[in-house]
């Protein structure tokens, strides 16, 4: 869609695109292994890395925009390890009985393309503390590492930019930025649960640990402002790729993803994981 390439033209660099996907998945794994046992590994090298940088210095696809991207990914799996210890930390700290239970609150379903009107957000959404008593985590701290997540996207637009001799469009990447921040939201919203079991890196987890009850109105309100950037974004570039990008994301919406659905905040990780150990039990004891 953004590179002008027909899918002939496309095939004839899979290899080298397959390579550098799976390297960084499989980093990924290794990654979010450690993470969920709280492991933060300072100054630890993955798997994978210096053979991924070789063959990039090999192919001659290694720029300052690539390395700066790499960085991104170390400095992402570097937090990702920090802050799921953290976590850890708070759920073992809730065992031991120094944590509210788990309250109930509402569930918030919009339209992911609505202006979310109505009362939803409170006025004083802005003025919340960017750091919770004993959670240890900063919200900003928080959006900034969500930010680099996806650095693999970014990192394979950047090497079809390379491999096409094009000169990279700013615009087209400051739009998929955006469109990266809202999938790997939704993502971490349909998957709040499982990554509290898993003691995964999830924007919603962490909005819940920094803010507790006013997490469903922090994250309404980051969704709006991220879907008013992208139309503006999207806006911006050329109506031939603003069509093409339309209709994939429509095919893609067929399966009902672009509903907004915010789940009710667990403040006692520890009692919803023992709670959910404990049904898990339940249920093996009568097959």
């Amino acid at each position: 869609m953004f590179h002008g390439l027909k899918p002939m033209d496309f095939f004839a660099h899979f290899p080298l695109l397959v390579f550098i996907e799976a390297t960084i998945y499989q980093m990924d794994e290794q990654n979010e292994d450690y993470a969920a046992q709280g492991e933060s590994l300072p100054g630890l090298v993955l798997d994978g890395e210096r053979a991924l940088l070789a063959v990039l210095e090999h192919e001659g696809l290694v720029d300052d925009a690539v390395l700066a991207e790499l960085e991104s990914g170390r400095n992402y799996w570097k937090m990702e390890r920090e802050i799921c210890s953290r976590l850890l930390a708070l759920r073992t700290a809730q065992e031991a009985g120094l944590s509210r239970d788990r309250p109930k609150a509402e569930t918030f379903s919009e339209s992911k393309k609505s202006s979310f009107s109505g009362p939803v957000v409170p006025p004083l959404i802005s003025a919340l503390r960017s750091r919770s008593p004993g959670s240890e985590l900063s919200w900003d701290e928080c959006l900034s590492v969500a930010r680099l997540k996806s650095f693999d996207y970014r990192l394979l637009n950047l090497i079809m930019y390379k491999i096409t001799k094009t000169e990279r469009d700013q615009k087209v990447l400051d739009f998929l930025l955006l469109n990266e921040l809202l999938v790997d939201l939704h993502d971490d919203l349909c998957d709040y649960e499982d990554d509290i079991l898993r003691n995964s890196f999830n924007l919603y987890r962490l909005a819940v640990a920094c803010h507790g009850k006013q997490a469903p109105y922090l994250i309404i309100e980051r969704i709006a402002k991220l879907e008013e950037a992208h139309e503006q974004a999207l806006s911006q570039l050329p109506l031939s790729i603003r069509e093409h990008f339309i209709a994939r994301e429509a095919e893609a919406m067929e399966s009902g993803a672009n509903k907004w659905t915010v789940p009710s905040p667990i403040i006692n990780e520890s009692k919803f994981c023992k709670d959910v150990a404990e049904e898990g039990a339940k249920m093996q004891a009568h097959l």
